[in-house]
């Protein structure tokens, strides 16, 4: 996966680390913006987080937007889940859940995990959607199962468990159907995180 920003600095640190972190963040910031400027969707949304997260800059949502919509336009899934969110949260832009539900998608298409769960959250508690179990039960599925991707896996596994312990057998069924169909059409791959089996159902953390 390519490497996304990261802060330099911890909780509690002493002046002088402090101070040589600040520089190496702002050098980092510069070369993004370097590479940002030049069309690399990757430096663009990165540039789109730390504006995002106000990561050694003023927070600015306006800003981390344009730098998403400029990522997203190249197709960037990260970006476009972003977006989603932060059409979702109302951060910079009027919330809009059915926007945020249009840029989930884009990025899911694609095979985004964090696309999967959000999605999965949308249709548990109809927002902007129509509630609907079956749906939420196979995006969460799908995070949880992602091949390579495990940060989250347990937590979505245990989202899919409350969303299935509140549907029949024959809807749990039919989420399955809709999980397997997702995974078998073809549609163009998220980097690869590492190896992994896709599509199984059991709901042990996986490691």
């Amino acid at each position: 996966m390519p490497q996304r920003w990261t802060t330099f600095f911890a909780a509690v640190v002493l002046v002088v680390a402090t101070t040589v972190a600040g520089t190496a963040q702002q050098e980092s910031t510069d070369e993004l913006r370097a590479r940002a400027e030049q069309g690399d969707a990757e430096a663009q949304g990165s540039l789109g987080t730390i504006y995002a997260n106000g990561d050694g800059v003023t927070q600015d949502y306006a800003e981390a937007m344009r730098w998403y919509r400029r990522a997203a336009d190249q197709g960037d899934f990260y970006a476009q889940h972003n977006i989603g969110v932060m059409y979702n949260n109302g951060e910079g832009v009027r919330q809009d859940y059915a926007e945020a539900r249009r840029w989930y998608r884009l990025s899911a298409n694609q095979g985004w995990p964090d696309a999967y769960s959000s999605l999965g959250l949308m249709y548990h508690h109809g927002r902007g959607v129509v509630q609907d179990y079956v749906e939420a039960h196979m995006w969460f599925h799908l995070a949880a199962t992602s091949p390579g991707f495990s940060r989250d896996r347990y937590y979505w596994a245990r989202e899919r468990e409350v969303v299935g312990a509140k549907m029949t057998a024959e809807q749990i069924a039919e989420a399955q159907r809709r999980a397997r169909e997702w995974i078998e059409a073809p549609r163009r791959p998220y980097p690869s995180f590492g190896s992994g089996t896709w599509g199984e159902f059991s709901t042990s953390p996986k490691h």
